[in-house]
């Protein structure tokens, strides 16, 4: 993996069509089947999570902390937590993680870009 591979978390609230601000992230590696802290956050106004800086491929988890952000406007719901787990192969020089949150869905990609080429793949939740 190139030594500058970074990660991005983009966070849309899908019910408002706008980008979520202020919905807390971590990102961890599993490492010897234990889970590594690589970065926390929170979603600025345009939605995004400070780029983390990835040492090696390998299982990635984002965690996203999506209660407190929609019980700040009144609303309970049924996902407090996005937990996407995927892997970054040994190509990788960047991804992206676009989420998109309502109330009781979620939709996330994972964008990679290994130098050549762009691949969007959905992810899981």
């Amino acid at each position: 993996m190139p030594e500058f591979s970074m990660l991005s978390v983009i966070v849309t609230d899908a019910a408002r069509g706008s980008r979520a601000d202020g919905v807390r992230c971590l990102v961890e590696h599993r490492v010897d089947g234990n889970w590594k802290t690589v970065m926390r956050g929170s979603s600025d106004s345009s939605g995004t999570i400070s780029a983390a800086r990835l040492n090696s491929p390998g299982i990635y988890r984002v965690e996203l902390d999506t209660d407190p952000y929609f019980a700040a406007s009144g609303t309970i719901t049924f996902l407090p937590k996005v937990t996407l787990t995927f892997r970054i192969p040994e190509s990788c020089v960047r991804s992206v993680v676009s989420t998109h949150i309502a109330p009781n869905s979620q939709f996330s990609v994972l964008i990679r870009n290994d130098g050549a080429e762009e691949t969007a793949t959905p992810v899981p939740g």
